[in-house]
């Protein structure tokens, strides 16, 4: 029990965003892993989605001052203009589509799919890639898949660090065109609630993976069973 205590104690203390610690890897209680992991995994997450907020409240800031405003300058048209190409969109004068793309995720449904892509991150890929959520490229840079079929072309796309994979993932949820319902049921419930959590928009992920219906299941039944709503708060 002691030893367990101890290398808990230095996985959190050793914890940073290059990679998972190697003193996780050899906590034996089970129990006792699953939450330092998602003891590592929650300050990166807060840390990623406070520079989304960040870019949003930027965008709300701009057009409130008005096309005259102070946030017209030079400067701050080169930021809107870096913040529309990052978040890919369309209309640089559309506050509603910036909105809907420029928003967080609840830390409960990116926990979940943190365990349940990764293994409790002990897959390959993260090991090797800080690859946590399994994000595809198609680029020659990446690991190989071994059980990939024969005509695949796609990669697991390696990252520097898992604060990395965390700020592609949030990307990747509020640009592809895969999770449009997400970003439109997010916005409305943005109008109807205080706070949004992850059993408001887990079924939104139906399209993340190839089994549909039952990943969805998998991830609530990970929030539920873990009590990651928690997170939410």
């Amino acid at each position: 029990m002691i030893r367990i205590l101890i290398l808990v104690i230095l996985c959190l203390s050793q914890a940073n965003s290059t990679g998972m610690p190697k003193g996780y890897y050899h906590i034996t209680d089970i129990k006792k892993q699953k939450q330092v992991f998602f003891d590592i995994l929650a300050p990166m997450i807060e840390k990623e989605k406070k520079q989304v907020l960040k870019d949003r409240k930027f965008v709300k800031d701009y057009f409130k001052s008005g096309l005259f405003g102070i946030k017209h300058d030079g400067i701050g048209l080169i930021k809107l203009m870096r913040i529309k190409q990052y978040y890919k969109v369309k209309n640089i004068y559309d506050i509603e589509e910036y909105l809907n793309r420029i928003d967080i995720i609840p830390t409960s449904i990116i926990l979940a799919q943190a365990a349940l892509e990764s293994g409790w991150g002990k897959s390959r890929f993260v090991r090797k890639a800080n690859n946590i959520f399994g994000q595809w490229t198609y680029s020659r840079k990446g690991l190989i898949p071994k059980n990939r079929d024969k005509d695949a072309k796609h990669r697991i796309k390696i990252f520097k660090s898992l604060s990395e994979a965390i700020k592609a993932y949030l990307r990747n949820i509020n640009t592809h065109y895969a999770y449009e319902k997400l970003r439109i049921k997010r916005a409305a419930l943005r109008d109807q609630v205080d706070k949004i959590d992850g059993l408001d928009l887990y079924m939104e992920y139906i399209y993340y993976s190839q089994i549909r219906e039952e990943y969805t299941k998998r991830l609530k039944k990970m929030i539920l069973q873990n009590d990651l709503l928690k997170y939410d708060n």
